[in-house]
């Protein structure tokens, strides 16, 4: 289920990317989207660059108020079309975060990709008129497919809730 999830997301951003002659950058968020990303690269039929952030809003499973991070990207994404991965979009503030820092580095364009997400309707236009989601925030906790309980758990093949 989920590799068919990931299939038909690359077709959108496939069909989105077709005719780009730009320079295209892929961006994984770690640590959780780092299977995710790998996954999705391989679906994709066009040519890009890769290359990792780290964002983070979680401390011991709870979200909290302070969002870490470290954008030391390996390449400029100014004038370069960008597709960020994303593992989860909760309650939407990473991911604000995430789009108002990249975009200030002037990219082209940019679209999300994200395995797990609450409702797009949510959220400002920002997050909901550029991103693809896979599948609906379950309203639990997850574990596995990269996401993790403590840094833990992210290794298994699904995607499980978490009690």
């Amino acid at each position: 289920e989920i590799q068919e999830g990931i299939s038909k997301a690359a077709l959108k951003i496939n069909e989105k990317f077709k005719n780009v002659k730009e320079p295209i950058i892929v961006i994984g968020i770690l640590n959780g989207a780092f299977i995710f990303c790998s996954d999705l690269v391989r679906e994709l039929n066009f040519d890009f660059k890769i290359d990792f952030i780290k964002m983070s809003s979680y401390s011991e499973n709870k979200q909290t108020d302070t969002i870490s991070y470290n954008l030391n990207l390996k390449y400029s994404i100014e004038n370069c079309h960008i597709i960020i991965a994303e593992d989860i979009i909760d309650s939407g503030k990473t991911m604000e975060l995430t789009i108002s820092l990249l975009t200030a580095m002037k990219p082209l364009s940019y679209t999300v990709c994200t395995l797990i997400s609450k409702p797009l309707k949510n959220f400002p236009e920002t997050i909901s008129s550029h991103t693809v989601s896979i599948f609906d925030y379950p309203n639990n906790y997850v574990v596995g497919y990269g996401l993790d309980d403590n840094e833990t758990l992210r290794h298994l093949r699904d995607i499980y809730l978490y009690e």
